[in-house]
């Protein structure tokens, strides 16, 4: 394993003509207790906790172990942990720093140019979503290391190859990412079906939250982003479903549709359709009706 280094780089004209250029890399590792940053940055790359940092081009850091919080213009206090990759825009303010009792081992790459301006704008790149969950099982350690080789080598063909290196490092991201994001999805989903089949009685979200092995707020961000309603509103829309149904469907008085649906009183059914549809389940039923028979 390469020890503790930090590398920048000057971007030359032919650089940016190629349209994608690595202006720095390095390795550090922070031991618990040890103050962070552990060892001082170049000019324009130092910072501190109180204040954060704003670069003027792109970054990437890989954490192999360990964990810490991230936070940018864009992210509220995130826990990072060990194979997590964050994205750092240019123009963004963020900070970062390892968890004083566990520490945490880093790879960081600098870079920019008109191809990574294009990820962006077609939304590859995404200032809302900076933090991608890689895991231990797509370490990308070794790629890090091969990238610092050839960064220390001198000349246009390590540059080139240390640049397309760092292409293929950003797109693996991205794939690991979306894989994630599937695994996400199939979880939401399933959720989903569940918050449906269950439209006639009240459901445990922290429960259904423990089901998909996730704590309630990232089950809840997760469910929001998926479906762009939060868990406790797709339940309330489904048993609103299941309500209009048997108001159209059934002459069951309200009191009886109050209690298939488990709700605690036919108070509480009345106001808690008003609030969702803006009728009272009387005024819904007679006005579907009418419309069923032409009227």
């Amino acid at each position: 394993m390469i020890g503790s280094v930090s590398q920048y780089f000057a971007v030359n004209s032919q650089d940016r003509r190629w349209g994608f250029h690595v202006l720095g890399a390095g390795h550090a590792v922070t031991p618990p207790g040890q103050s962070y940053p552990p060892q001082p940055n170049a000019r324009g790359y130092d910072f501190q906790w109180e204040r954060g940092r704003v670069l003027d081009e792109f970054g990437l850091l890989y954490l192999v172990s360990g964990r810490g919080v991230f936070e940018s213009t864009h992210q509220s206090a995130l826990t990072i942990e060990a194979g997590s990759a964050v994205l750092l825009f240019p123009g963004e303010w963020h900070r970062y720093r390892p968890d004083v009792d566990t520490g945490w081992e880093e790879y960081w790459i600098l870079f920019g140019g008109t191809v990574v301006e294009t990820w962006k704008k077609e939304g590859f790149l995404r200032m809302d979503q900076p933090v991608a969950g890689i895991g231990l099982g797509h370490s990308l350690a070794a790629s890090f290391e091969e990238l610092l080789r050839l960064t220390s080598q001198r000349g246009n063909s390590g540059s080139f190859a240390a640049t397309g290196l760092c292409h293929l490092l950003i797109g693996r991201i991205l794939i690991a990412g979306d894989a994630l994001d599937d695994s996400r999805g199939r979880k939401m989903q399933e959720a989903a079906d569940m918050l449906q089949l269950r439209a006639d009685r009240v459901v445990d979200l922290q429960e259904l939250a423990r089901h998909c092995a996730m704590s309630y707020s990232a089950f809840r961000r997760a469910f929001q982003s998926h479906f762009g309603i939060p868990p406790h509103r797709f339940h309330q829309q489904a048993r609103m479903a299941l309500a209009k149904e048997l108001l159209i469907g059934t002459p069951l008085p309200l009191k009886a549709i109050a209690d298939r649906l488990s709700f605690q009183s036919e108070f509480y059914f009345m106001q808690a359709f008003k609030r969702l549809t803006g009728f009272t389940p009387t005024q819904w039923r007679l006005a579907s009706r009418a419309n069923a028979s032409g009227n």
